[in-house]
């Protein structure tokens, strides 16, 4: 199971060092803990559902580092799932700036309607389920895409990874 943690590390804010994360989730009781990368990325071998997960991993970073994060679960099939997708691979050629917002609930029919009518020159979009998908070509400060969604997912709750990130994920779950 993917743990990916909203907002931590970036920007010097929610700071928690990785060997701090992979402690708390092996005492919660988690085996095969590891994290990927510095971005708040662990990946844990569980029988416990996402919503037990994300409660007692929510509870303990509060309880034991006083932080309040949002956080995203993913099973090892969503992740797959989504690669064999592989929505917008076909535009993409750098998986630093082809990027998947995780939602913690399927986007509805309205949840993006303010990016219809965008002129997105190079970049592209996909919305599926819970995965907002986008490719920027120059880059996510750059994006019109990334810019509007900031705007227009404000009411559900998101964590943004990069498709290296998300093929790194996938490696490690998959060991």
């Amino acid at each position: 199971m993917a743990i990916l943690l909203r907002g931590v590390n970036v920007g010097g804010h929610k700071r928690i060092a990785m060997s701090s994360l992979r402690a708390l989730l092996t005492r919660l009781g988690y085996s095969n803990v590891s994290t990927i990368l510095a971005s708040g990325n662990a990946v844990i071998s569980t029988t416990d559902d996402a919503a037990r997960v994300e409660r007692t991993v929510r509870g303990a970073l509060m309880e034991e580092l006083g932080m309040s994060v949002d956080i995203i679960i993913r099973t090892y099939d969503e992740i797959e799932r989504l690669v064999a997708r592989a929505p917008l691979l076909e535009h993409s050629d750098n998986g630093s700036r082809h990027f998947v917002a995780f939602l913690a609930e399927p986007a509805g029919p309205n949840t993006f309607v303010k990016l219809d009518g965008l002129k997105l020159g190079h970049e592209r979009f996909d919305i599926h389920g819970s995965e907002f998908t986008f490719w920027c070509p120059l880059g996510i400060t750059e994006s019109v895409v990334a810019k509007r969604f900031a705007t227009t997912a404000a009411s559900t709750v998101a964590t943004v990874r990069n498709w290296n990130t998300v093929e790194k994920l996938r490696a490690r779950l998959a060991d």
